[in-house]
């Protein structure tokens, strides 16, 4: 296992310092995974921004709830 582990990273560092490999890598890039990225967050963006504000309004829900039965445990305790 050590053996093969050793030999990938090999190929990979030669691969990596070879100019070929580095332009078809940045092209590939450059014409399918950004483009590609672009369009997946333009559909997602959206819904992202819906979530987000559920998450919100939930969190302000729950922080008015537990100061309110905060101060509900305050008055309590202080009237004993």
């Amino acid at each position: 296992m050590l053996f093969l582990r050793s030999l990938i990273g090999h190929v990979v560092r030669k691969a990596a310092s070879d100019p070929r490999v580095r332009e078809t890598a940045k092209k590939m890039y450059e014409d399918e995974v950004k483009p590609r990225a672009k369009d997946a967050w333009k559909m997602a963006k959206p819904e992202v921004a819906d979530a987000k504000d559920k998450a919100l309004k939930g969190a302000a829900r729950l922080a008015v709830r537990l100061k309110k039965e905060f101060n509900d445990s305050k008055s309590d305790a202080g009237s004993k």
